[in-house]
């Protein structure tokens, strides 16, 4: 049986699957260290934090921990990362784990 959607509503569920695509590929993380070296688990800079993620920004390591879909969900764990890394705050990724800036 053909389809009874116009083209233009064919369009808009196109973009609609394409834009909500785009967005299942971004992820909230909290970065709460920098360094200019790469820290391995167990390292005192880490303050005991496991698991952690990083990405580079230049010749800097950015330290990451946690991951969510939305910064909200991020709000409880943001507030205990503070209490050892009070700079920390929440940051938009990619799937890899790189900055969305």
């Amino acid at each position: 049986q053909p389809s009874r959607e116009s083209p233009s509503e064919a369009e808009e569920k196109t973009a609609r699957k394409e834009s909500s695509a785009n967005n299942s590929d971004i992820f909230y993380r909290i970065q709460f260290l920098s360094s200019d070296r790469l820290l391995k688990k167990g390292d005192r800079d880490l303050k005991g934090l496991w698991p952690i993620s990083h990405y580079r920004d230049g010749k800097i390591y950015r330290y990451t921990y946690g991951e969510a879909k939305s910064s909200r969900e991020l709000n409880a764990e943001l507030k205990r990362i503070k209490k050892l890394f009070s700079d920390a705050f929440i940051i938009k990724t990619d799937a890899d784990g790189n900055r969305i800036r």
